[in-house]
């Protein structure tokens, strides 16, 4: 009889245990699935931007080469020096013992010599490029060329507004306006040798006219550009974490228990702008992925 009146006692508090059990789960799983973060409705500056590399370029240069095939008689020129449109730069002669008359090749604008390349006595091939005598840049202005990607050259347009990051000059920022944008890809090879636009990797250029204190600035600086393509001011926003979406339209949950749709426009990679359904100073969910999934 007493091991009968103990087995009763046994089953009776494991069922209790598992009871008790069973109910600290259900407890535990109910407030995993309770909100805990809230974001509140604020009202910010909201932009968009897109970052593309490229190179600092002068108002305008230009690669002195000879007329015909010869050799640098006589540089009238230094590194680094000023000089105005039409002042000699550099004289060729076919031969070094030749006597006839030469004429100077002279500066096509006003600007600095930013190179010299092939000194006196170096013979030269006028159809050689790639072995110019030296170079001459406007430096008066400042511009940079970037090369944008087919998915972002659609989202530029001129008039924008830059930032120019220059990483050689630790990181000095200068401002800038989006002047120009090209119409057709850059050309590239194709296997056959001919050069036709590759659509499966377009790229654009554009222009970027620098603004303000470009006296450290030097052609051919590599640069990274962020530019503004759209831009709204002291608009609602809400971080993505707080936005669910469903069939095509955006749902929050606000801290009354709520579900409310909602209509949103402008984002960023933080933020997205609230254009209707929610006022400033409301509580909204966030999403916690991990339990969503």
């Amino acid at each position: 009889m007493r091991a009968f009146w103990v087995k009763i006692i046994w089953l009776f508090v494991f069922s209790l245990a598992v009871y008790f059990g069973v109910r600290l789960f259900l407890n535990q799983r109910a407030s995993n699935q309770k909100i805990t973060a809230y974001e509140v409705v604020k009202r910010a500056d909201l932009m968009h931007t897109v970052t593309l590399p490229g190179t600092v370029q002068s108002a305008k240069n230009a690669l002195i080469t000879p007329p015909y095939d010869g050799y640098v008689k006589e540089l009238y020129v230094k590194l680094g020096q000023t000089v105005k449109k039409g002042d000699p730069l550099v004289s060729v002669v076919t031969s070094l013992e030749s006597t006839e008359t030469v004429y100077p090749i002279r500066a096509p604008f006003t600007g600095k010599v930013t190179q010299i390349v092939n000194g006196e006595g170096t013979y030269i091939h006028a159809t050689d490029w790639n072995k110019f005598i030296l170079r001459v840049d406007d430096l008066s202005a400042f511009f940079m060329e970037v090369r944008a990607p087919e998915v972002d050259i659609v989202k530029l347009k001129v008039g924008l507004e830059a930032l120019v990051k220059v990483v050689s000059l630790n990181d000095e920022r200068f401002s800038g306006e989006l002047i120009e944008i090209s119409n057709s890809p850059i050309q590239k090879p194709s296997n056959a040798g001919s050069f036709m636009p590759m659509q499966s990797q377009a790229e654009f250029t554009a222009n970027i006219k620098l603004k303000g204190d470009l006296k450290n600035l030097l052609p051919g600086l590599s640069a990274m550009a962020t530019i503004t393509t759209q831009k709204r001011e002291n608009v609602l926003v809400l971080p993505h974490e707080c936005i669910r979406k469903e069939k095509g339209k955006s749902f929050v949950l606000i801290d009354t228990g709520e579900r409310r749709e909602v209509v949103t426009g402008l984002a960023n990679d933080e933020v997205i702008e609230i254009v209707s359904g929610l006022r400033e100073g409301q509580k909204v969910a966030t999403i916690d992925f991990e339990k969503e999934l």
